[in-house]
């Protein structure tokens, strides 16, 4: 993955979505204080989470959003 460029529909994969949801997951968590998922890939196999994530990049996909990465 290529960092600090501009991400949107036409560059980022659904893997790549996963690695900023899991940014965004342990940044919100260090601020509640809870405990950070270990990998990425615990991130995304924990419960619902790769279903929820799944529906949040086909979202994404339909009214994009474009942001750093």
């Amino acid at each position: 993955m290529v960092y600090n460029v501009y991400m949107n529909e036409k560059t980022m994969t659904f893997e790549e979505y996963c690695v900023h949801m899991y940014s965004e997951n342990c940044h919100e968590r260090r601020q509640h204080g809870q405990k950070e998922y270990e990998s990425i890939s615990e991130y995304v196999n924990n419960g619902e989470n790769e279903r929820f994530l799944k529906t949040e990049y086909n979202k994404f996909l339909i009214k994009p959003r474009t942001f750093l990465a």
